[in-house]
């Protein structure tokens, strides 16, 4: 895992170095100079798999992308993100004519997006108005997609329409096409992301040949909920980077403020919520880390913890964000001074909840899933959880044809728990095993899906998993972590807050003097280029 952080690290460059053009091309509503300078030294050979001859590994590999990037601009993170979601249907169903050209398209720094909104129907993809008409030798489509990452600057595109027989994806490479095939709609003005191409596309009666279609005829639906398990997983990528930043400009404020004759990080109450802002940090690393190794090592459980990542991860982070808001003062809101790029990562942020799945889409994904998760709670299947968890064994290359649309009655997380931790007890065990009968109660309660009570007994489901997933992930990485992470009272306190509780716990100064010397915001020992 390191080795990818450090190539990255190293091709990005110092981060403090950026912070002037980031900020100006932010103002300007442009797209980031250093994403584009990237794009054309070839940082697109990460998005495809080796078996092509790209350089893709692992989606471990592209998590680090994602989350190095993302700490000095998340806008950069989510365009070159976006450029492997629209990727993804193409690798997971394309055919090898396919493959071919979005090799070829990425390895010469085109663009590329997934265009499944509309203006009218937004995360209701299945009422597409985008329409395919099939004559002898060919497909009309007709409709316009909108608010797309990439619409105008993308070379290709993986385009969702309905065909007579359902939703279909095609696959379109914009440089076959002529400027009167398609209408490129203006970009849209944003609160966050502001340099990134988020506009749209127009098609009237343009003419595709059949070997477009990406996968099967009517099978569209079947393909992205494929797609968005990779992609939800990662967006938490680009949460992380966020954190990253936002948290190292919070501690270097405490560390020089002086207010009443004392430095800000020396107040007890500073202290606290600097801790708790830190935890909020890990708990989502513990997470992200766990699910990015799930997708190639257990992929069949990605249908349901691919939703509680996108759900649970950007609303733990935007706490952090808030806390570490909080501490800065009004330097959180200018766009100037000491910390400009904290306001950018504030409004940057804020749409990660957003695409891939709103988080109320995503948790109406877990409570759909209700039924199953009854089983689930009490589930002791025996799997390799060690593989899965121990970071010392390599996680394998992408395959996406191991994805499933639902893991059944099964579940990684509690089984890891119900089956390794039956004997055990400690107080943080007794503590979860209190937490778990708490849900299935409030589980059984639930009658109506789409119900807010069903809204409200996700939130408690991902919270729970989250916590057990927490406790799994120390326990097997421990002669790997920093110190001060592994005591039972630091992985209590991080439990504790993840589940809401109320417990004052204060790390030592040392962890934050090791951040401020050039280490990622981790558990490990992974240097930054600053």
């Amino acid at each position: 895992m390191n080795e990818f952080y450090q190539q990255f690290e190293m091709i990005f460059g110092p981060r403090k170095g950026l912070i002037p053009s980031i900020l100006e091309d932010d103002e300007n509503s442009s797209f980031p100079r250093e994403a584009q300078s990237l794009i054309n030294q070839g940082i697109l050979r990460f998005l495809i798999p080796m078996e092509l001859g790209g350089e893709l590994k692992g989606i471990d590999q592209l998590f680090a992308l994602g989350r190095s990037l993302a700490r000095r601009n998340v806008t950069s993170a989510i365009a070159v993100g976006q450029c492997f979601l629209g990727s993804l249907p193409v690798w997971i169903h394309g055919s090898a004519e396919q493959k071919h050209a979005l090799t070829s398209i990425l390895s010469q720094g085109g663009l590329n997006c997934l265009a499944l909104t509309e203006l009218e129907h937004g995360s209701d993809i299945s009422a597409s108005e985008v329409t395919i008409d099939e004559t002898e030798d060919s497909f009309i489509l007709n409709g316009q997609k909108w608010c797309i990452n990439n619409a105008t600057k993308g070379k290709v595109m993986s385009v969702l329409a309905i065909a007579e027989n359902g939703p279909t994806l095609l696959f379109i490479d914009k440089s076959q096409l002529s400027k009167d095939d398609y209408e490129n709609i203006d970009k849209l003005k944003t609160h966050g992301i502001r340099g990134a191409d988020i506009s749209g596309i127009k098609f009237d009666e343009l003419s595709l040949p059949k070997d477009v279609v990406i996968g099967k005829k009517g099978r569209a639906l079947e393909t992205v909920a494929r797609t968005m398990q990779i992609s939800r997983t990662l967006c938490a990528a680009f949460s992380l980077g966020a954190a990253d930043s936002t948290f190292r400009d919070m501690l270097d404020f405490t560390h020089s403020r002086v207010l009443y004759d004392e430095l800000l990080k020396d107040r007890g109450s500073v202290k606290s919520l600097s801790s708790k802002a830190l935890a909020l940090i890990l708990a989502s690393e513990a997470l992200s880390i766990s699910v990015t190794r799930m997708a190639t090592l257990a992929p069949k459980f990605m249908a349901l913890y691919s939703a509680v990542t996108k759900s649970f991860i950007p609303h733990m982070i935007e706490k952090q964000i808030g806390i570490s808001s909080e501490i800065l003062g009004a330097r959180y809101y200018l766009r100037e001074n000491d910390y400009p790029l904290f306001q950018k990562n504030v409004r940057d942020h804020a749409v990660v909840s957003l695409f891939d799945g709103s988080m109320g889409v995503n948790l109406s994904i877990i409570a759909s899933k209700f039924n199953n998760i009854k089983n689930h709670i009490d589930a002791e299947e025996e799997y390799d959880f060690e593989e899965v968890y121990n970071l010392k064994y390599e996680t394998l290359h992408f395959d996406g044809s191991s994805l499933k649309l639902s893991s059944r009655s099964e579940d990684f997380i509690f089984s890891a728990f119900n089956t390794l931790y039956d004997e055990d007890t400690r107080g943080i065990v007794l503590q979860l095993r209190s937490e778990v009968e708490k849900l299935r109660s409030f589980i059984e309660g639930v009658t109506d899906y789409t119900a807010y009570l069903a809204r409200d007994a996700a939130l408690k489901y991902c919270r729970v998993v989250t916590a057990i997933n927490y406790l799994l992930f120390t326990d097997y990485n421990k002669d790997k972590m920093i110190g001060d992470f592994t005591t039972d009272d630091s992985i209590q306190f991080v439990i504790s807050t993840i589940l809401d509780d109320s417990c004052d716990y204060q790390y030592d100064e040392s962890v934050y003097k090791n951040i401020l010397s050039g280490k990622l915001v981790s558990h490990f020992d992974i240097g930054v280029n600053e």
